[in-house]
């Protein structure tokens, strides 16, 4: 139940019956596109007022919730979506993003592993977990997760974006160098990736591969009006030209 893939997770069959004994929900999913997200979420609130076991409105509002900031309220919304329903895998993956953004891996972890339980192919869940076991240390576990990744969706540039992290961080420079590669020419504008392959250039002594990487992370950076990452890239590059 409630399974990906979906056009719409925990979207729930429309028919008039369906309309009228849930209009509150509907309502606030056509406020939550026109970005009236206030309207939105007080739509969703009635609607479980009236119908307290209704997951999909828990699971929209939860994400409405996260795309405003409200990180504990998202995961709290999540949470009563697996109460009611234990094998959306959708809302274990949600969760686990949330977690994440509040840095609790651990918990992040174990919501990951639930969505690899239930739906084994799914390439995002392998890579969010190998971030986060990343994030505490386990670079070799990470890798794990990213080869998994990979495996199951060859032309995920995030994925061997995020192997070229942990390759590096283990010592493989070679091997992050080939990862930042690939992530490039899946994803031409993936500015990190040219900064993180420029950075490990540096480390290898390629000096004018690392200014040409950097130069062109930088450029990027500011046509993405990220002012702070640019000044802090020029200066590098200043460094390596000394």
């Amino acid at each position: 139940m409630y399974l990906r893939p979906m056009p719409q997770p925990l979207a729930v069959e429309m028919n008039a019956e369906e309309f009228y004994s849930h209009f509150f929900y509907y309502r606030g999913m056509r406020r939550a596109q026109e970005s009236d997200y206030l309207g939105a979420l007080a739509d969703w609130n009635q609607e479980l007022r009236l119908n307290p076991d209704f997951a999909p409105a828990y699971f929209d509002r939860a994400n409405l919730r996260r795309q405003i900031g409200d990180i504990r309220g998202a995961i709290e919304d999540y949470t009563q979506v697996i109460k009611l329903c234990p094998d959306c895998a959708d809302a274990y993956f949600k969760r686990g993003n949330a977690y994440r953004e509040l840095g609790d891996n651990h918990s992040a972890i174990k919501d990951y592993t639930q969505v690899i339980k239930l739906n084994p192919k799914w390439a995002e869940a392998y890579n969010n977990r190998g971030n986060a076991r990343r994030e505490l240390g386990d670079a070799k576990g990470a890798l794990e997760d990213y080869d998994r990744a990979l495996a199951l969706k060859p032309n995920y540039a995030k994925a061997y974006y995020n192997r070229g992290l942990s390759r590096r961080i283990l010592g493989n420079l070679l091997g992050a160098i080939e990862d930042y590669n690939q992530a490039i020419r899946l994803n031409p504008e993936y500015a990190t990736a040219y900064v993180n392959r420029g950075l490990t250039y540096s480390a290898l002594g390629a000096k004018q591969k690392a200014i040409t990487d950097l130069q062109q992370g930088a450029k990027m950076f500011l046509q993405y009006g990220h002012l702070g990452v640019y000044r802090k890239l020029v200066e590098n590059i200043r460094k390596l030209q000394e």
